[in-house]
């Protein structure tokens, strides 16, 4: 499982071609995308893109026009996510979830989303398979009123979870776009079928599974 699985960074001249291929992506996600800026918000900082960009593509309906669309006001960003009551209520403090040095976990990043007014279907690991998450998320990538996040075992050699959207499907490879969050590691493309299993782990924190989130906006 530690074993690096094969990938193609986003910002090599193959990961390009793949992005200027694929019929399904979500631009605005891809264009406001940040890193987290502090250790176990992945999960925090994935939400936060994921809501902001369905929200300015809510103001922006016109897909033709995502790539060069204002995308300076970003509703929720990892700096002011804690600003909402919304998040309070089920994270409790940014200082909680830095003290307690386990980040968040599937469930509260799922009641997270559906405090904030999203649509919330959540799916672990051991209860889906890999047919069913492509299936989802390659559907949830092709509106701009939803999408995906991944709570996964990460595909360094450290042995640990992480949170992460995906920002694109390139259907000939079958790969998945993963909008790293984390600072030290790209963007990549995964195939499906080396992804899957290692969101179909166990998270030692909660002793249940992994999995996945699909988001829907409700504006």
């Amino acid at each position: 499982m530690l074993d690096v699985i094969p990938k193609v960074a986003l910002d090599s001249s193959e990961g390009q071609q793949l992005l200027t291929e694929s019929l399904i992506k979500q631009t605005v996600l891809i264009r406001l995308f940040n890193k987290q800026q502090k250790q176990g918000f992945c999960g925090l900082a994935s939400a936060a893109h994921v809501m902001s960009s369905q929200v300015l593509a809510h103001k922006y309906p016109d897909p033709s026009i995502h790539d060069q669309c204002d995308i300076t006001d970003v509703r929720y960003t990892e700096d002011n996510i804690f600003e909402h009551e919304e998040t309070r209520s089920v994270i409790g403090s940014a200082q909680y979830v830095q003290q307690k040095n386990e980040g968040t976990s599937l469930k509260e990043i799922g009641d997270l989303l559906k405090m904030h007014g999203f649509v919330v279907v959540m799916k672990s690991g051991d209860e889906s398979d890999v047919d069913e998450f492509r299936q989802l998320a390659i559907e949830a990538l092709s509106s701009t009123a939803s999408g995906v996040i991944l709570n996964f075992h990460h595909y360094s050699k450290v042995n640990w979870g992480h949170f992460s959207p995906l920002g694109a499907y390139h259907q000939k490879t079958d790969r998945f776009l993963i909008m790293d969050t984390r600072h030290d590691h790209p963007y990549v493309w995964v195939k499906v079928s080396d992804l899957y299993p290692l969101i179909n782990t166990l998270d030692p924190f909660t002793n249940q599974s992994r999995g996945y989130l699909i988001s829907k906006s409700n504006l």
